[in-house]
């Protein structure tokens, strides 16, 4: 392991991102992600501005999180379809100018109902050309549909076209309960782990729902994972406190980190 803990820099409690990552970075986490490329990522503060912020307070950009509302237009051919294309480009243009790592990238959304396999794989194609021209990650997040995941790590064979494990996305109906960490393990990059009641996407603390963290621990560590056991802790169905919340989760990934340094 590499020992780092690492944290989504909206946790569900309202506040200035200069407050918000400052709470992260004394609750002892390493690393922050954040979300980026809509007027809600720079409501604080513009591009250049957050990334100076990030590092005055001392935390690493582990991941940029792109929007998903559109998203579904990146497998039909319209107007739209080139905005989102653009958008995806320029996501990783920034991760080369700021020196970050990946994006995390959702490949399918509600309003995807039909699609075309030709041009979404053509689309994803371009993607990936420009991530292994900028020396980029683009990390593929389970979501509901994960037949498109599949079909996107089938088709396009690249070292820079990864996998984002999200748990609370995972142990939902349609999930995999687990059973995707170990089948894309060598693709496995980024986490998102939080917890749920098995029903709805919770985003809740680890530990506070029914997700069975021993399947995870065991899983990650038969991946062989050694990258950042990061959180996507965000609970809407509650009010929370940022530094109880922080606290919780902090020493919920230090439990894990031991867990996963112990031979199996």
């Amino acid at each position: 392991m590499k020992g780092k803990i690492g944290i989504y820099s909206w946790f569900g409690a309202q506040m200035h991102m200069s407050e918000r990552l400052k709470l992260i970075k004394e609750a002892g986490f390493d690393s922050t992600m954040l979300w980026w490329g809509d007027e809600v990522a720079f409501w604080d503060y513009g591009k250049e501005e957050l990334i100076d912020e990030v590092k005055r307070i001392g935390l690493k950009i582990e991941n940029i999180h792109l929007p998903y509302y559109d998203i579904h237009h990146l497998w039909r051919n319209n107007l739209h379809s080139i905005d989102v294309l653009k958008n995806l480009i320029e996501g990783i243009e920034d991760c080369a100018r700021f020196d970050i790592e990946g994006i995390v990238i959702h490949v399918e959304n509600d309003l995807l109902k039909d699609y075309n396999k030709k041009i979404g794989l053509e689309n994803l194609r371009r993607l990936v050309h420009e991530a292994e021209k900028k020396e980029i990650i683009i990390a593929i997040e389970n979501t509901k549909n994960n037949q498109i995941v599949e079909f996107a790590f089938e088709e396009l064979k690249s070292n820079h076209l990864k996998f984002c494990y999200d748990s609370s996305h995972d142990w939902l109906q349609e999930g995999s309960k687990g059973d995707l960490i170990i089948k894309h393990a060598d693709r496995l990059q980024y986490l998102h782990l939080s917890d749920n009641d098995l029903v709805s996407d919770r985003h809740w603390i680890p530990g506070e729902g029914m997700i069975e963290w021993t399947t995870i621990v065991e899983n990650l560590k038969v991946a062989q994972y050694n990258g950042t056991i990061s959180f996507e802790v965000c609970p809407f169905d509650h009010t929370v406190n940022g530094k109880d919340l922080l606290k919780k989760v902090y020493e919920f990934g230090r439990s894990l980190e031991r867990q996963l340094k112990k031979t199996r």
